[in-house]
């Protein structure tokens, strides 16, 4: 138990806050998710009894209670207990504030209590294989004035400080009941007018979070305040689980967030869930966090403190002698005693250190700098960190990698190089290079010809193998079909790219080697070992490289060209590099006979070769001059702050200032200022600068002197879609291309009208092209698949556009349409003619012979049979949609019922003749009237159920032709149309059977054999309709059903009437009674 109130705040020591002793760790157990509760329980004796509520908080393993109102011991089965007891109340003898953190066995962790703050803080260090967690729980009372509980909260910005101070590895959970209200996003800005000391709050800087309380107190400005010092992040509204910002204080007088849980960004990736609980037990509700603990250590528990003297150092590292001597080398003076982790004597601060075009260097540099929190700058690529501890301080003066990708990916799609090859160099950063941009660039369509690794040596005797390897490379590079090769490397990569000509057995036998468009990441820069300058440097001609962003610095040149061995005091390098670069020595140095030129340090930098020796600033320059500017900046800053100040303003304390270089990053993540070049300089929330690329084209004269054009940039604020500018016509291509944009795909491109097919077994880049099929269409080159064309259109020939459908039905207008009209109207004539002609002779023995009455029927039928056809042409409208199957098929009736009646009378009369015959009561005008009534009326009633039904309407038919949309009458119900055509061809096949009997009947006027072959010609015009109807679409079936209407009727008007015509016109003598009593006889 760690029950008892400790010493006051204001008394106690360093050492007796903060214990520095050796802890031995338990075995971690499988659990790897910490569920921790932090209530304000407002009374634990109530509570103590009660199985619901002792049942409900032993399902978390971490518990942390204020307002226990207890002063005695608390006891749950199963937790090792820490409480602080509560004070009582001067003026009413109650009891106030109690604090308690329970840790459940279960854990199998080790903790111990530090000194607390009695009576609103306590602070438990728990010791966990992930790491070392500092648990403080704090209960602030409500302030009822702006300076009533200033000092409290002083207090509790010391106790923080002092922690964070000697307990820098250890990630801290804040939490508790603080009587704050911090509002929201919009209320935060107000902080600064409730504070009265220390920095003001910059609310912009917040952090994000949201709440459904919208008010601000006093202590809410206090503890945002608290929270941007020490970097700490508040869970409530921030976590996606409780992005309401939920209440967590319930009562009758309004409801309000006063209860928080704040992190350090060590920790915060870990917490997988944050929720405030249902109200239970309390008017405070419960807050439940989840940390999600990997089962690896990832720091250590207690780090050494930094005293004044080493001997009071309770643990020590031992270093190794690579190590010692790669972190001497940055101290100012080689005469200056150094022990790591000590420090002795005064000696000079190292305040930060610049470096790291090796990541491998940066990487061993930061894990040792770690220990003193001295931040690091690198130039160069990024370490490989699989296992980052969370206290790795660098700074990567370089943009993210990721932009780079993005911008080689935007370039290679800029220029359609969808066949390419990648060169990286052979360690980690290359795997990580190839598996990053791999899957990336085949998303957008881009694959891979080949991947080379360049070969590593790693013994002198292997320098044969590496040559073979390196000829290979450089041959399968150049008899490849991709003309683009994406190079990825450190800065001396360039070196090994520079032999691959000379390594190449094809090389030498052609005068015309083939080219190749290089992409250079930003980390290779045009490096040259001393043997190399006089080499060509055709390879690299055309390349396309990637920069840091970078502009001209004022001054810098002069500074360059002014530059001597003479006047370059503290710079070690100058004259080795003077002996090198300009192939000549100094007699200082030698001591024997001088062979070669003598350096007299007058030498032109200028002169020297572009691969050699730059006048310019390169990218990795520009980035070292922003590194110093940006911790002279930091500097400034945190020299200028009020921290400072606020620390050494408490005399009882240890002076801060040499253990505040901790401080340093804090400024330098919030650096932001413009360089001399006008440039901005600043760090994104991963220390990363942000800035762009700018894309460059090397360009090598025929005299090998180098040039570097600027063409394009990658901007990180503009859209994905514009973030690269590139400018065509100011690139340089390789000779080889005679200055046209190279092509680089494995398959010419697919025109418009065909699809890719991919071949089998090889990248998908490579495939055959195949037509479209029919009634689809594409549009673009290279299309995986072609699509279909709207109803409204259709694929034209070429089958890579879709064309507008022309609106088809049949019209007056058109040669069909008026041929149709110009024969119903001319057999219309012919009708009324012949009707004409019947009624004016109608007292004749001819009209008299066969029913007159019928034959005037008859004719008006087909009268309007040949009409009807008028309905069929034109404008389907709704009217004429209903009007013209269903006219057609009662006149039809009525007109076939007639052929029937006559027929049917015929046969009866000859029958009735015979003696004894029953039949002749059946013979006379009542028998065809009932025939043609009856026939005609059963058509009727089934044409009354169809348009009740299913009423044909007027549609449009987008399918049925390729290239028009017929405008059509949907018959509605395809049955019922049938069914009238059945009906009627019924009719038909019943009157010219009765017509066939009747044929040879003896008569003058005998009407029986024009009638048989009339219905023949009736039925076999329909009989050859239906299958004619069925096999046409749009108008021409509109066309074949007119033409059948047409030649039917006219086949009845033909067959039936003509030869009486004939004898009514022609033969008039013909048709008297004597004719007609002489044939009798």
């Amino acid at each position: 138990m760690g029950n008892g109130v400790g010493p006051s705040f204001l008394e106690f020591s360093t050492k007796q806050l903060f214990p520095t002793r050796s802890v031995t760790c338990y075995a971690s157990g499988e659990q790897s998710t910490w569920k921790i509760l932090g209530w304000n329980i407002a009374g634990w004796n109530r509570k103590r009894n009660d199985v619901e509520f002792i049942t409900f908080i032993q399902q978390w393993d971490i518990l942390v209670f204020q307002e226990t109102w207890t002063k005695d011991e608390i006891n749950i089965s199963g937790y090792i207990i820490y409480s602080l007891k509560a004070h009582s109340d001067t003026n009413r003898g109650r009891l106030k504030a109690g604090l308690a953190c329970c840790i459940s066995l279960a854990l199998n962790v080790e903790s111990i209590r530090l000194a607390d703050l009695p009576p609103y803080v306590m602070a438990i260090l728990i010791k966990a294989r992930s790491g070392d967690l500092l648990l403080i729980n704090v209960y602030l009372p409500p302030s009822q004035s702006l300076n009533s509980t200033t000092t409290i909260w002083e207090q509790l910005d010391i106790y923080i400080t002092e922690a964070l101070l000697n307990f820098p590895h250890a990630s801290v959970i804040l939490m508790g009941d603080f009587n704050s209200r911090c509002g929201t996003d919009d209320k935060t800005l107000m902080a600064s007018r409730f504070w009265k000391w220390g920095d003001c709050i910059d609310g912009a800087s917040l952090i994000n979070h949201y709440s459904k309380d919208k008010c601000i107190n006093s202590s809410g400005a206090r503890l945002l305040y608290l929270t941007k010092i020490h970097e700490l992040t508040i869970l409530n509204g921030t976590i996606p689980s409780d992005i309401p910002g939920e209440y967590t204080f319930l009562s009758s007088r309004g409801n309000s967030v006063v209860d928080y849980v704040m992190v350090s960004k060590s920790i915060l990736p870990n917490v997988s869930s944050f929720e405030v609980g249902e109200q239970i037990f309390s008017d405070h509700l419960p807050m439940n966090i989840y940390l999600d603990l990997p089962q690896e250590r990832r720091g250590n528990l207690f780090p050494c403190a930094f005293e004044e003297s080493s001997a009071n150092l309770s643990c020590k590292i031992k270093w190794s002698k690579e190590v010692e001597n790669e972190i001497s080398r940055f101290y100012d003076s080689p005469e200056e005693r150094f022990v790591p982790n000590y420090k002795c004597e005064i000696q000079n601060n190292l305040i930060a250190i610049i470096g790291g075009l090796d990541p491998q260097t940066s990487l061993h540099v930061a894990t040792v700098l770690d220990i003193y929190k001295i931040p690091q700058l690198i130039y160069g690529p990024p370490p490989v960190m699989n296992d980052k501890t969370p206290g790795l301080f660098f700074y990567q003066m370089a943009p993210n990698e990721a932009l780079q990708y993005a911008g080689i990916l935007s370039l290679l799609l800029h220029f359609r190089w969808m066949w390419i090859g990648i060169l990286t160099y052979n360690n980690e950063y290359g795997d990580i290079f190839v598996q990053t941009v791999s899957p990336m660039f085949s998303q957008a369509g881009i694959c891979f010809a080949f991947i080379e690794k360049s070969p590593k040596l790693t013994f002198v005797t292997e320098m044969n193998d590496l040559f073979q390897k390196g000829a290979k490379i450089h041959d399968k590079i150049m008899d490849s079909k991709a003309k683009v090769v994406v190079a990825y490397g450190e800065s001396y990569a360039m070196v090994f790219l520079r032999w691959l000509p000379y390594l190449s057995e094809q090389e030498h036998t052609t005068n015309n080697p083939k080219g190749k468009v290089w992409i250079l990441t930003a980390q290779m820069e045009l490096t040259s070992v001393v043997y190399q300058r006089t080499w060509d440097m055709e390879i690299i001609h055309g390349a396309l490289k990637f920069t840091i962003h970078s502009n001209d610095i004022p001054g810098f040149s002069q500074f360059i060209e002014n530059r001597r061995p003479h006047n370059a005091a503290g710079d070690g390098f100058i004259k080795d590099f003077w002996q090198q670069a300009f192939g000549c020595v100094f007699l200082q140095n030698v001591l024997d006979k001088v062979e070669g030129a003598i350096c007299t340090g007058e030498e032109k930098l200028e002169s020297l070769p572009g691969p050699f020796f730059e006048m310019m600033m390169t990218g990795h320059s520009y980035s070292i001059y922003n590194s110093v500017y940006a911790v002279a900046h930091s500097l400034h800053a945190m020299s200028s702050s009020k921290v400072k100040d606020r620390a050494i303003v408490h005399g009882w304390r240890m002076k801060l200032w040499n253990h505040q270089l901790w401080q340093l990053h804090h400024f330098l993540r919030d650096v932001s200022f413009n360089n001399s070049a006008g440039d901005k300089v600043s760090f994104n929330h991963n220390g990363e600068l942000t800035a762009g690329f700018d894309v460059i084209n090397w360009v090598i004269s025929s005299n090998q002197s180098f040039h570097k054009v600027k063409i394009g940039r990658m901007d990180p604020q503009a859209p994905p879609d514009k973030a690269l500018t590139i400018n065509k016509e100011a690139i340089t291509w390789h000779r080889w291309f005679n200055q046209v944009q190279p092509i680089s795909i494995c398959t010419d491109s697919c025109h418009p009208g065909s699809r890719k097919k991919v071949k089998e077994g090889d990248p998908f880049c490579c495939y055959d092209c195949i037509p479209c099929p029919d009634g689809k269409i594409s549009d673009q080159e290279d299309m995986t698949d072609c699509y279909r064309c709207t109803d409204e259109t259709y694929a034209n020939k070429e089958q890579d556009l879709c064309l507008s459908k022309a609106m088809m039905f049949l019209s007056y207008q058109e040669p069909l349409g008026i041929s149709l009209t110009s024969f119903a109207i001319l057999f219309s004539l012919i009708t009324v003619g012949v009707l004409g002609t019947f009624m004016k002779h109608h007292n004749t023995p001819i009209v008299k012979a066969n029913n007159r009455n019928l034959t005037y029927t008859l004719l008006t039928s087909l009268l309007l049979c040949f009409l009807c056809t008028l309905l069929f042409i034109g404008h389907p409208q709704k009217m004429t949609c209903l009007l013209r199957q269903t006219a057609f098929g009662i006149v039809f009736s009525v007109a076939v019922s007639c052929v029937l009646a006559k027929t049917t009378t015929v046969n009866l009369a000859f029958m009735a003749t015979k003696p004894g015959s029953h039949i002749r009561k059946w013979v006379g005008k009542r028998l065809a009237n009932s025939i043609v009534i009856s026939c005609s009326l059963l058509q009727i009633g089934i044409c009354a159920v169809w348009l009740t039904t299913s009423p044909p309407f007027p549609d449009v038919d987008m399918h049925s032709i390729v290239d028009e949309i017929v405008l059509e009458c949907n018959e509605g119900s395809a049955a019922m149309f049938y069914f009238i055509l059945g009906y009627m061809g019924f009719l038909a096949m019943v009157s010219l059977t009765v017509a066939f009997f009747a044929r040879k009947l003896p008569d003058s006027f005998n009407e029986a054999k024009f009638i048989t072959f009339s219905m023949l010609v009736f039925c076999s015009v329909w009989l050859s309709f239906v299958p004619t109807y069925l096999s046409t679409k749009g108008k021409q079936m509109v066309a074949v059903e007119i033409f059948s209407i047409l030649a039917s009727s006219a086949g009845l008007l033909g067959c039936i009437f003509s030869p009486k015509c004939y004898i009514i016109i022609l033969r008039p003598e013909l048709n008297i009674r004597e004719h007609l009593m002489r044939r009798k006889d």
